[in-house]
This record gives C-alpha cells, sequence and structure tokens, in this order.
C-alpha cells in the first residue's frame, strides 16, 4: 500500500498528459530497432537494448526508462520509492512489492512494444576488434519493437529455429558476441 499522498499525486500524473516529446535536448531513437529482455511474464519493462552495425564500428545501445522526467524530486511518489529503495519480488503466485506504484508502471514506464516512452539511453561504441571507443549519454525517446523472453533469446543464439525477422536475430548475435568479447579481457 500506499500512502494517500503518494497515491494522489500518482492520480495527478495519470490525469496530466505531460509530453516528453517537447524537450529539446531529448534525442529522437522510434527509428531504431530496440527491444527489452525479460522474463516471459514480466510486467515492468524497464530497460531496452539496441545494436547499430555502422561503416567500422559497432553501436550498442542501453535505454533505461526515464522515470524522473514523470516524477519530480521530493514528490511524494519520489520520497515513497527512496524509503522502499527497490522492487522485492517474493516468488512465484504473490505480487511484487514494487518501488514505485503499479499503474505507473504499467501506464507510463514500462518500455512496452509500439509505445513511445522518455529515456536515458548510453552508448558504447565499439570498433571491429570490439575495442570500446567511447561512450555517450544521451536523454531520449524511443519505441520499443519487441519484447523478448530469457528463452526467446537464448533459442536466437543457439540458432534455433524462430519466427523473429533476420534483423533482429542479427543484432542479438552481434549483442551476444560483443558481450562474450567483453567478458573475456581482463578488467583493469
Amino acid at each position: 500500500m500506499y500512502t494517500q499522498d503518494t497515491i494522489g499525486d500518482v492520480n495527478r500524473l495519470l490525469e496530466s498528459g505531460k509530453s516528453f516529446l517537447c524537450e529539446k535536448d531529448r534525442i529522437d531513437l522510434t527509428s531504431l530497432e530496440i527491444f527489452t529482455i525479460d522474463p516471459s511474464n514480466a510486467k515492468d519493462l524497464d530497460d531496452a537494448l539496441s545494436m547499430e552495425e555502422l561503416d567500422d564500428t559497432y553501436r550498442v545501445g542501453v535505454h533505461i526508462t526515464d522515470v524522473t522526467f514523470y516524477v519530480e524530486k521530493d514528490s511524494h511518489i519520489d520520497i515513497e520509492a527512496y524509503e522502499r529503495a527497490t522492487t522485492f519480488y517474493p516468488g512465484k503466485c504473490m505480487n511484487p512489492h514494487n518501488m514505485l506504484p503499479s499503474p505507473l508502471i504499467k501506464m507510463l514506464f514500462s518500455l512496452i512494444p509500439g509505445e513511445v516512452r522518455p529515456s536515458i539511453s548510453i552508448f558504447f561504441t565499439f570498433d571491429k576488434k570490439e575495442v570500446l571507443l567511447n561512450t555517450q549519454i544521451r536523454k531520449s525517446y524511443i519505441k520499443s519493437t519487441k519484447q523478448l523472453s530469457y528463452r526467446e533469446v537464448q533459442n536466437i543464439i543457439l540458432n534455433k529455429e524462430t519466427t523473429f525477422p533476420d534483423s533482429l536475430c542479427k543484432q542479438i548475435h552481434d549483442l551476444f558476441y560483443i558481450a562474450k568479447k567483453q567478458r573475456s579481457k581482463p578488467i583493469g
């Protein structure tokens, strides 16, 4: 349960119709093929990936829901989320103890395919030898194109037959390859 003040803030926020499309410093990434990877029954899709193969580089994008666009610092929602600190998943057949109210997660924060959402995007640019060349963090708005489960991604990686587009399968393979190369490098 949330406090009455928090519930009031949630209702006002849901009714406000606040638009992030007007923010000048937010880049439009809705043309990228962006996808989430979560458990098959996930409701809070708060992060997504993209993979672009450019002329002589790869650009990996990690896109995180920009909750701060909606939730003002020191608001009742912010204070209660700070006190809760995390979302707790007690197990199967039990509802999670959410850090943020469920209506906000479902209606504003989840990166649901086809829905444009405000995001913080972190880009990692690698050369063709998987050397990290640079990183960049940008405010953005994105539109997820696909919600994938861990099993579906594993099937793509293992080259099992899938019905997903070749472009998506290639991105998954490229991401897996780069991640595998990065894990094999010594830290430091």
